[in-house]
């Protein structure tokens, strides 16, 4: 089982990895304007989905090293609202880490607005969207 974190070191976002066999990782995420909201880590270990207001970074963590392989949206579905006052709130991991469920919900004037449901394959070399769902009133996600 490995570990995933994140650290600040002033203004500057890193992401530290630390797998079964003790090796540690981290990769610079950025000075970034929003605030991370959601961190999974694959079952398989191979994954890492780091959530940054609307839109999900997806790393893979090959020989102690982590890799930035795609920045995913967060959903498709046209909205009144602006991309800004979207945030994903959970991300998790199939059992087979071969999916990504993130669930993203708008907010606006501090109202909370359904939750929009996206499933991403992450098996093939490039994460791709397999499934969005129409927006619906959701407090969890979870695989098992």
């Amino acid at each position: 089982m490995s570990v995933a974190a994140l650290i600040y070191e002033g203004k500057t976002l890193k992401l530290l990895w630390f797998d079964q066999l003790g090796h540690r990782a981290e990769v610079l995420v950025g000075d970034m304007s929003a605030v991370p909201s959601a961190l999974a880590v694959s079952r398989d270990d191979s994954k890492i989905a780091l959530a940054c207001g609307s839109v999900v970074q997806l790393y893979s963590a090959m020989h102690g090293a982590l890799y930035l392989t795609a920045s995913l949206p967060s959903h498709s579905t046209a909205s009144e609202y602006p991309q800004e006052s979207r945030r994903i709130q959970r991300l998790a991991f199939s059992v087979d880490s071969r999916k990504l469920v993130a669930a993203t919900q708008e907010y606006m004037n501090s109202y909370k607005r359904p939750v929009y449901v996206r499933i991403w394959d992450c098996f093939a070399k490039e994460a791709r969207s397999e499934v969005e769902l129409e927006p619906v009133w959701l407090s969890l996600v979870s695989f098992s």
